[in-house]
């Protein structure tokens, strides 16, 4: 007689929820999160200091391009732009880290209870990986790479390479991957540029009347 195999039984839904819980519960804790958390904050101050230089380097850059374009000098002025575009684009990706920053600092307890990726908070997922991946393209902003193998400590390589080299399954903020990108400026992008630095030098000289 034909023996019939039995079937193992179904592991039941509540048991993975009590699975995903326990991975989000520990004694103490993530022990190098009060140190990720005060990085972070050493890191703002460094970025800030980035960001006022960026400020001054646009400033600038839009004063000289509205000389030149008042003294019919058209063709170095669109020379300059493509550099502007670039500088105001890495300020917003500043920004943006700033941003992600502060929303780790916000969740830190929910990083130190999860040593799952999966776990956190959605918002708190795409902040790792947004920084993880900045950390590869902002050469300047050094603490940044510091705090990127923390959390490569603390999510593995898998998660971190993921998002550094941009692979199926990556957590990375679209608009920081644009304003991160080394993308060629396109034509109409500096003529726009220079029309609105234009009319915000004509406005300034009607001011100045």
């Amino acid at each position: 007689m034909m023996q019939i195999e039995k079937k193992k039984p179904s592991r039941p839904m509540w048991s993975y929820a009590i699975r995903d819980a326990l991975a989000c519960v520990g004694v103490s804790g993530w022990k190098k999160a009060f140190k990720c958390e005060n990085l972070i904050m050493q890191f703002q101050a460094q970025l800030n200091i980035q960001k006022n230089r960026r400020r001054v380097i646009i400033v600038q850059s839009r004063a000289d391009i509205a000389q030149l374009l008042e003294i019919d000098k058209l063709e170095s002025a669109f020379s300059r732009v493509d550099q502007l575009c670039k500088d105001t684009c890495l300020l917003t990706a500043y920004d943006l880290i700033d941003n992600f920053c502060e929303c780790l600092i916000t969740n830190m307890s929910f990083i130190s209870k999860c040593s799952s990726v999966h776990n956190l908070p959605i918002n708190v997922v795409v902040a790792i990986a947004s920084l993880t991946y900045a950390s590869s393209r902002c050469g300047e902003l050094s603490l940044l790479h510091l705090i990127r193998n923390l959390f490569r400590e603390r999510y593995g390589r898998e998660f971190d390479i993921t998002n550094v080299e941009l692979f199926a399954g990556n957590y990375v903020d679209l608009p920081l991957r644009k304003n991160l990108s080394n993308y060629s400026v396109l034509e109409d992008e500096k003529l726009m540029l220079l029309n609105e630095i234009a009319h915000e030098n004509f406005n300034q000289q009607l001011e100045r009347l």
